[in-house]
C-alpha cells in the first residue's frame, strides 16, 4: 500500500519534527545549580526599612503625583519578597482605607510572577502613582497617615503624606511596578 502526502501534511511533519529537534534536548537537560539551591526565606519586617521618595515633586502633575517605595535589607542575609508589591493605606488610628491595586490592562488576575531575592544590605524599589486631585468633576478622596508594604504575614510602614483620589461610585486605586534593584 502507498501512502500520498499533499504538501500541508509534508509541511505539518518538517514542522514537528523541527520543534522536536529543537525542544527534546530541554526536556532531557538537567537542572541548574542554583535551581536546586534553596531559596532564601522570606524577609521579616525587622531587617527591612520602608523609605519613600517623592522626587522632589518631579513625579507629580497638576491631578497625579508618584514616588518610589525603596525598601532596604538592613541584615547581612539575603531574603525574599513578592515581586509585586501589596500596598495597605492606614488613618492615624489604623483603620484601612479601602483602596484598589490596578493592573496593567489585560493582565488580570496577571501572570505568576516568582519572588525576588533581596541580598544582603541590598535595596529594591517600585514606583508607585495615583490621582490625587481634581481628575473627576465628583470625587472620593483618602488621606492616609501610613503607607504598609504587606508580604506574608508581616508588614513594614511609613508615614503616607497626600490623598488617593478616585470616582465617587469606585474605589480609589494606585498603580505598582514590581520591585527592581535599586542603588543605595
Amino acid at each position: 500500500m502507498r501512502h500520498t502526502y499533499n504538501n500541508t501534511s509534508l509541511l505539518s511533519m518538517q514542522t514537528i519534527a523541527l520543534l522536536l529537534a529543537i525542544f527534546a534536548p530541554l526536556t532531557l537537560a538537567s537542572p541548574s545549580p542554583q535551581a536546586l539551591r534553596p531559596s532564601p526565606p522570606m524577609c521579616k519586617a525587622g531587617q527591612l526599612i520602608l523609605r519613600l521618595d517623592h522626587g522632589r515633586g518631579v513625579f507629580d502633575d497638576a491631578s497625579q503625583s508618584a514616588m518610589l517605595l525603596i525598601l532596604h535589607n538592613t541584615q547581612a542575609t539575603a531574603c525574599t519578597l513578592p515581586a509585586r508589591p501589596e500596598l495597605r493605606f492606614q488613618d492615624s488610628s489604623g483603620r484601612t482605607f479601602q483602596v484598589i491595586a490596578k493592573g496593567k490592562p489585560g493582565m488580570h488576575p496577571g501572570p505568576v510572577i516568582p519572588p525576588i531575592t533581596l541580598s544582603a544590605d541590598g535595596t529594591v524599589a517600585s514606583t508607585m502613582r495615583w490621582v490625587s486631585g481634581n481628575a473627576f468633576p465628583d470625587r472620593r478622596c483618602v488621606t492616609p497617615a501610613y503607607i504598609l508594604v504587606v508580604f506574608g504575614n508581616d508588614t513594614v510602614q511609613a508615614n503616607f503624606n497626600g490623598q488617593l483620589c478616585g470616582p465617587r461610585d469606585s474605589r480609589p486605586s494606585y498603580n505598582a511596578t514590581f520591585f527592581s534593584s535599586f542603588p543605595k
